[in-house]
């Protein structure tokens, strides 16, 4: 497949506004393949003040302010007290105040759309203020199991207990945001490596799930935890040496320092989802006009394409960019091709000729 050299002006003159378009769609999550499983799915979300969450529903657009009836929490911590304990349809409001939420919101819309056919069950403990080497202790650690730990295994077989006994589930994954509190302090920090890999087996054999994949949000590197860089790197370590852990950097996501903004709770939701899907065996599905490999076709990836048209670029990195670009199957990559994209994006077509 090659470039073309039809008409390279018009990117220019005729195309290049539409850089500053940014595209709705996609613009919040990936496109997977869907998965396969006869049961429903269980995932559990714990740790402490930036898993409560404080993205403010006032800011969210309108697609996420919908009511998720195929996703169900039960939430415990710091949360509206009418909230707790009881399942509920996913919506805005599970995080530290009616009028907030956490990554579950991304998270469960993301693993709604990977499983399709399941009913998918959050399970939900965020406490603000908590650290690992005391709340969550768990109890292979030594010492006195924290009493977080505790009501975290309490708190799901509850949750379990309540649902219909006709249904099938299996616990798929837990999503772990914590290591702040640990990191304000250089006994702590040192502890963490080991307290969270004793953590991670506890949970895992206290729950009868003992490949249960575990994805870890690294914290931020905000000088507000002054012992960030050993939290963080322990958090790595954690993920390199048990088997089933995934993990993602934060570090440049919104945030004030100490808590993340909206979008940054936003993007924690999905970078949950993403990694959940890769331990689980599921990548993004190939889309036409994806060139940047996102699973999503989006107005980056419009901009991507002019930027290789005008020789600016002379390759991308996704490995299936070629055949992604190359929209109406001609064989080669040119304006028509970057014209199909603008009009998919302004929504003039809904789909592309190679489609």
């Amino acid at each position: 497949m090659k470039k073309s050299g039809f008409n390279l002006f018009l990117i220019y003159f005729f195309l290049m506004p539409m850089l500053i378009i940014v595209s709705t769609k996609g613009a919040y999550s990936k496109s997977y393949a869907q998965g396969s499983s006869s049961k429903h799915k269980v995932y559990i979300l714990a740790g402490q003040s930036n898993m409560a969450g404080v993205g403010m529903n006032h800011e969210l657009p309108s697609e996420l302010l919908e009511v998720q009836e195929n996703v169900k929490i039960y939430a415990e911590g710091t949360v509206e007290s009418s909230l707790k304990k009881v399942w509920s349809p996913l919506r805005p409001g599970f995080g530290a105040g009616s009028g907030a939420f956490g990554p579950e919101l991304t998270f469960g819309r993301d693993i709604a759309k990977i499983y399709p056919d399941s009913q998918i069950f959050l399970i939900k403990c965020g406490w603000s203020g908590t650290s690992l080497q005391g709340d969550w202790r768990p109890p292979s650690a030594g010492g006195a199991t924290g009493s977080l730990y505790k009501n975290l295994i309490e708190t799901v077989e509850e949750a379990l207990s309540k649902l219909d006994p006709g249904i099938d589930y299996e616990i798929s994954g837990m999503c772990w945001m914590q290591g702040e509190s640990d990191a304000c302090n250089i006994y702590p920090a040192n502890e963490y490596e080991s307290n969270l890999t004793h953590f991670i087996n506890d949970v895992r054999k206290d729950l009868n799930a003992p490949t249960m994949p575990f994805i870890i949000a690294m914290i931020d590197d905000s000088d507000a935890w002054i012992e960030h860089a050993i939290v963080r790197q322990a958090q790595i370590n954690v993920a390199k040496n048990v088997p089933y852990v995934g993990i993602f950097d934060t570090k440049d996501f919104d945030t004030d320092g100490m808590h993340y903004f909206t979008q940054g709770i936003l993007d924690i939701g999905s970078c949950f989802a993403e990694e959940m899907a890769k331990i689980s065996g599921i990548s993004p599905k190939f889309v036409y006009g994806d060139v940047n490999g996102d699973g999503v076709f989006d107005s980056i990836d419009y901009a991507e394409i002019k930027l290789y048209l005008l020789d600016i670029t002379d390759e991308l990195k996704y490995s299936q960019w070629r055949k992604a670009a190359d929209v109406n199957g001609d064989g080669d990559i040119d304006t028509r091709d970057a014209a199909l994209m603008q009009r998919k994006i302004l929504e003039i077509i809904d789909k592309f000729p190679v489609e």
